[in-house]
């Protein structure tokens, strides 16, 4: 009961509903049957996440030497492992080379002498630059071929004599996520399939990378599909295209709920300007498990209050609520997770608050 495992704890935990992953898997497949999921490891290190999704049968996108190394300790063969960072150490390269993991992705001229140098008979992935407009993060301004690179690019990979796999995109962590980034991504792919061609050289792997979420897929898989068919149709037809993708929030997030203990709570007499008198401080905060308060200002509220083992759900509205905000563990005026929030019953210290979706980007800290 949570009363018997709330009682004597001091911090945050998590608690995981592993079939929800499955039936993402489903839902996935039912979607976009032809692409295999890569699930971008950078969004959750949680083992157990890990295995069930190695048991669905998806492959990894990787973007460290410590994501390999966990996915490797797992018992999950190196040939499921994409290495999708454009920016890698010298040292990444030998391991890789050493592991027999061969899909490496780049993104300029520098990394690809790099991997000619270290890495010759690396099956690389050029990365082009997809990036979605309306994104409160957008990666695509971090990492990306422009169009303007793609052709001298790609005749490099012919003058070095290494194989060019494939193309890549990615359309960024999704706040807000255009499916028209994704149409962009796979014509700009195309183009690099088509100007390697003319060169001689043979791609097969079309990677449409990440940025879904549970409100987002359905119409991204929508665009994607109808794009894909026409962008590639030759290849899609002789079976010569494989199709992968790196979607990590989409399977992540929802599995997980979070925990926090109020440690302490404090009142004014007045209220700090437009926020409420009433303050309660967590174990927790933006330095651990909110870091996307920090990073993308998302505003997080309890979907429950628990009180010597009574659940008190959050998603109804009442008369009764309380007004206060939410502040994290540290000693950072920052640290604030929620500056208008409404409880009810009114919260007092050693009660629990629960978070929903907070499987993303939370563990890896």
């Amino acid at each position: 009961s949570p009363g018997h495992v709330l009682a004597s704890s001091e911090a945050s935990f998590f608690v995981a509903d592993l079939n929800d992953i499955v039936r993402k898997w489903a839902a996935w497949k039912k979607a976009l049957p032809d692409v295999t999921p890569f699930f971008a490891v950078k969004s959750s290190y949680d083992r157990r996440l890990i295995q069930t999704l190695a048991t669905c049968g998806a492959g990894f996108d990787c973007a460290s030497v410590e994501e390999i190394e966990l996915i490797l300790s797992l018992g999950i063969g190196a040939e499921r492992i994409v290495f999708t960072h454009p920016c890698k150490p010298v040292s990444s390269l030998g391991l890789c080379r050493k592991l027999g993991i061969t899909l490496i992705t780049f993104d300029n001229e520098c990394e690809l002498r790099k991997l000619h140098h270290h890495y010759p008979e690396a099956q690389t992935v050029l990365r082009v630059f997809a990036d979605d407009p309306t994104n409160a993060d957008p990666l695509g301004t971090k990492f990306g071929a422009a169009r303007e690179d793609i052709d001298g690019l790609v005749r490099l990979v012919k003058e070095l004599n290494m194989k060019l796999a494939g193309a890549s995109f990615h359309a960024a962590p999704s706040v807000a996520v255009d499916a028209a980034a994704y149409v962009r991504g796979i014509r700009d792919a195309a183009e690099v399939f088509a100007r390697a061609r003319r060169v001689g050289l043979n791609p097969t792997v079309l990677d449409i990378g990440g940025g879904y979420t549970d409100s987002t897929f359905q119409q991204i898989a929508g665009a994607v599909r109808p794009a894909i068919a026409e962008c590639f149709k030759s290849q899609v037809g002789e079976g010569r295209l494989r199709i992968l993708a790196e979607p990590g929030t989409l399977f992540s997030c929802s599995p997980f709920y979070l925990a926090v203990k109020v440690v302490a709570r404090r009142r004014n007499a007045a209220a700090f300007g437009n926020e409420p008198a009433t303050r309660l401080y967590i174990n927790d905060g933006i330095y651990s498990n909110f870091m996307m308060r920090f990073i993308v200002n998302m505003t997080f509220s309890p979907v429950a209050v628990i009180r010597k083992g009574v659940w008190y759900d959050q998603t109804e509205q009442t008369m009764r609520r309380e007004a206060c905000s939410l502040w994290g563990r540290s000693c950072d005026s920052n640290d604030c997770i929620n500056r208008d929030c409404r409880l009810d019953p009114e919260v007092g210290v050693g009660d629990w608050l629960v978070f929903k979706d907070m499987g993303a980007y939370t563990t890896v800290c």
